[in-house]
């Protein structure tokens, strides 16, 4: 059954377990453990910690809350700077 989700990323990890690498993390308040084996969503989840996002991961629970997709929302901030010439001039 798929289940979802959302929240900030609060453990990150990854093991080599018997040769195959997988990564799990906890999401969200109260936190839910997943795992994942694909490096595209480790790499997902890498990118929401660094930039400080939210993520919203979709998971199987009968497949030991697998991860199936992981979306990351991002907000932008627009920042401007406005220069005005200096109306003093020298020895005046």
């Amino acid at each position: 059954m798929a289940r979802e989700v959302e929240g900030h990323v609060g453990v990150y990890e990854s093991t080599d377990g018997g040769g195959k690498q997988f990564w799990g993390f906890h999401v969200g308040d109260p936190a839910t453990a997943v795992t994942t084996m694909n490096s595209a969503h480790a790499e997902a989840v890498r990118l929401a910690i660094e930039t400080s996002s939210r993520v919203r991961v979709t998971y199987d629970e009968n497949k030991g809350n697998l991860v199936m997709q992981v979306r990351i929302e991002f907000k932008y901030i627009c920042q401007s700077a406005r220069y005005a010439a200096c109306e003093m001039r020298p020895g005046g």
